[in-house]
């Protein structure tokens, strides 16, 4: 899930006289003292040895705990006491009050107004949010990078101050960190032109979940805290939510939240879904299983492990729910909802216990088959995992028989494919096998349909040529009535049986 929160923020400018701790980048200390660590150096300057020391970096010609600081982080520590001008961030919900762009005012900033003459009233009376004191907070110095402000203790402030408005945006990303950002355009007292800021805090993701239930309730439903997931009372319309339990946009505007403020724009992506309640927990698994299984035959292993799968899945784990098999199976469908599913399902159980092989049986297409590719792959593949898919064929020669193959065989999950005719066929794809079939004899007159599964073959002849699918319109559909029947091994031709014991394929 991830979460973005913004709205705007109030900002005041006011210059001070202060002091503050910065925390700032020095690459020139941490080279120095890398050199006097390895003896590089033997003597240095009074005023550098003197800043050394104030900044408790190095001592007698040990490095203090500072200076191993410098080392490891690359930054250091420094108080600093001037005239600044501030930009405040102004009563936030959520980061207070608190400096965000500073700019140091030197004595050459103070001359750029030439003779005029100042009107700032200074007041040595300054009000706590003026204050600051935090684990090193980032906030940016105007021309300069983002450091990390330990405290600022004003001595005065003027009285003059001007008024802005800046950006806020809080981000919780999907590996559950949290962000905030502050940015705004703003201009100083003594330059024209506008300089960005952009200052980056990290936050607690604890805090935006805080919010989630606002959220939910703005959207009308409940918010289950335990699973991070919205409840839902009825299973999800939408085709996308309803498979993959989750909502991929929610987008709110102004909400007004109990620990948050308020916020502008709300915009969440792949949040969660829920069931309320065991009765939405097993319509939703209802609508999965019409869902999935109205598009193709389904064996009995294969209805249990989908159900487990769904079962485990945030929106319906800890239901009162149990995989069901057989005729309690189709009890559960709902067989009006989705007549194609229930009779898939139904076809396919016939009613078989689950574990018991299933014998193959004779079945007859016809062109009013909703679902022809699944209709024929169910069967030929019950129960099975197929490792060659193999058609005897005398007249597979265009393109017609080799796409009828192809979806078959894709249906089924082949893992090699082989035809046996007269001659190879044309377009015939690189990744099958090709076997000649010889030549015209009464044994080799039908056509035959081969599964191979763990070495053991079954089989079955087909009364219509290899290329009874068609497709238009994008729909595909039976063209006549082939019937499909199984055959015992011992009871086919012995030609066919060669047929079925070939191995070496022909030179393409």
């Amino acid at each position: 899930m991830e979460i973005e929160l913004e709205r705007s923020i109030k900002m005041e400018r006011c210059e001070i006289i202060g002091r503050m701790v910065v925390e700032q980048e020095r690459t020139d200390l941490k080279q120095l003292l890398v050199r006097l660590n390895e003896g590089d150096i033997s003597d240095i300057p009074k005023r550098l040895e003197y800043l050394l020391s104030k900044l408790k970096l190095y001592e007698s010609g040990s490095i203090l705990e500072a200076g191993n600081e410098l080392l490891e982080k690359g930054t250091v520590f420094s108080e600093e006491y001037g005239h600044y001008e501030i930009w405040y961030l102004l009563n936030d919900a959520w980061l207070g009050s608190r400096p965000l762009c500073i700019r140091r005012i030197q004595a050459n900033n103070k001359k750029e107004n030439g003779n005029k003459k100042r009107s700032d009233k200074w007041s040595k009376e300054v009000s706590p949010d003026k204050y600051y004191s935090s684990d090193n907070t980032p906030a940016q110095f105007s021309k300069e990078k983002v450091c990390n402000l330990s405290y600022l203790i004003p001595d005065s402030i003027s009285q003059h101050k001007k008024y802005d408005n800046g950006h806020f945006l809080c981000k919780l990303d999907s590996d559950d960190t949290s962000s905030i950002e502050v940015s705004a355009s703003v201009k100083w007292s003594s330059d024209n032109s506008n300089e960005n800021f952009l200052v980056n805090i990290d936050w607690y993701s604890t805090r935006v979940y805080d919010l989630l239930s606002d959220f939910a309730e703005n959207l009308n439903v409940a918010w289950d805290a335990n699973n991070d997931a919205f409840l839902l009372d009825e299973p999800p319309v939408d085709e996308n939510e309803l498979i993959n339990f989750q909502r991929s946009k929610v987008v709110i505007s102004n909400i007004d939240t109990i620990s948050g403020g308020l916020f502008e724009t709300v915009s969440m992506k792949n949040v969660p879904l829920r069931a309320n309640s065991n009765r939405c927990a097993k319509e939703w698994l209802q609508k999965l299983m019409i869902n999935k299984w109205s598009n193709s035959y389904v064996s009995t292993a294969s209805s249990l492990e989908d159900q487990k799968e769904w079962l485990a899945s945030i929106a319906l784990k800890d239901h009162e729910l149990e995989t069901v098999e057989g005729e309690n199976l189709l009890s559960f469908m709902d067989k009006d909802s989705s007549n194609r599913a229930y009779w898939h399902v139904a076809s396919m159980q016939d009613i078989i216990p689950s574990g018991v092989k299933v014998k193959p049986s004779p079945f007859k297409l016809n062109e009013n088959d909703l679902d022809p590719i699944g209709s024929i792959a169910s069967r030929l593949g019950v129960e099975q995992e197929i490792s060659e898919f193999r058609v005897i064929d005398r007249y597979v020669i265009h393109g017609g028989h080799i796409k009828t193959i192809q979806q078959i065989s894709q249906s089924i999950g082949a893992k090699s494919v082989s035809v046996v005719a007269l001659k190879m066929p044309n377009s015939f794809p690189d990744t099958w096998n090709y076997f000649p079939m010889g030549h015209k004899e009464k044994m080799n007159h039908d056509r035959y349909w081969c599964v191979n599964n763990n070495g053991t073959w079954n089989v079955w002849s087909c009364t219509d040529s290899s290329d009874f699918l068609k497709t238009s319109g994008g729909n595909t559909h039976i063209e006549g009535s082939p019937t499909f029947t199984p055959l015992e091994i011992k009871d086919l031709p012995s030609l066919i049986n060669d047929y079925l014991n070939m191995s070496k394929e022909v030179q393409k």
